[in-house]
């Protein structure tokens, strides 16, 4: 079967397939991307240390209060930071502006994003955790650093997902990057997996009929499964229902 086929018929299935509440399930080893993309300045069997850095006595303020920061969520927030995905389209990140050659802010007099140019150019960054800041932006817009960290991505202007003017909105940016983690998985996972073959993918068990009308029901599956990934899917956790007391306690006699 050409490559091409092979891709289509496997991308179908995946979309389906990564809906479903089916154990079978991979991580993409090592994010690959973000190893290229932060070649040897980020290692990810061995986070930097975000969460417990140490700071002067005199900082009394933190803008994170109630937020509190982790290694993992920090390393995260630094590859999204370096990320174009977020912008509508592929070409703006929060790095484009807040160059960090310049205490991460711009010096130009107004920024440029996806659609245009903005009324001001990007503030800079440095400090911003600790900053006696009441709001952010040039416009007091955001009254939280939270808050700020997402305005540029819904704002139509800089990275487009505003929702309005012929706009995605948040929810179409969070459909796009999970189709990106589809797609990955699906050219570096799934079509080496079954490249030599020439058909049978998947297979159909059926399980029981529904409660109710009765209905045949039955699941989807690909063949030649990876069983160390059981388990490893981002899927709901099915949690043994409690017993009531009074009917553990006769059990148990």
């Amino acid at each position: 079967m050409k490559k091409s086929t092979l891709l289509l018929f496997l991308g179908s299935l995946f979309t389906f397939y990564s809906c479903s509440n089916s154990t079978e399930s991979e991580i993409v080893a090592s994010y690959p991307n973000v190893l290229e993309a932060f070649t040897g300045k980020i290692d990810l069997n061995n986070l930097s240390n975000y969460a417990n850095q140490t700071k002067p006595a005199y900082i009394t303020k933190d803008n994170t209060a109630g937020n509190p920061i982790t290694d993992k969520g920090a390393t995260l927030g630094r590859v999204l930071f370096y990320d174009k995905n977020l912008s509508s389209n592929n070409t703006i990140s929060c790095a484009s502006c807040h160059i960090q050659a310049n205490a991460f802010g711009d010096d130009t007099d107004a920024s440029e994003g996806v659609n245009g140019i903005t009324t001001r150019h990007a503030m800079r960054l440095v400090n911003s955790r600790f900053s006696n800041e009441r709001k952010f932006f040039w416009d007091e817009r955001a009254a939280t650093l939270e808050l700020q960290s997402s305005e540029p991505i819904k704002n139509h202007i800089e990275m487009g997902f505003s929702g309005t003017s012929g706009d995605g909105s948040i929810t179409t940016l969070i459909s796009k990057l999970q189709d990106e983690v589809s797609a990955e998985k699906l050219i570096t996972v799934l079509s080496k997996r079954y490249e030599n073959r020439k058909g049978g993918y998947s297979r159909i068990i059926r399980t029981r009929n529904r409660f109710g009308d009765n209905s045949t029901m039955a699941y989807i599956e690909l063949v030649d499964k990876d069983f160390n990934a059981k388990g490893q899917d981002s899927g709901p956790v099915q949690k043994k229902p409690e017993q009531p007391k009074e009917e553990a306690q006769q059990l148990s006699k």
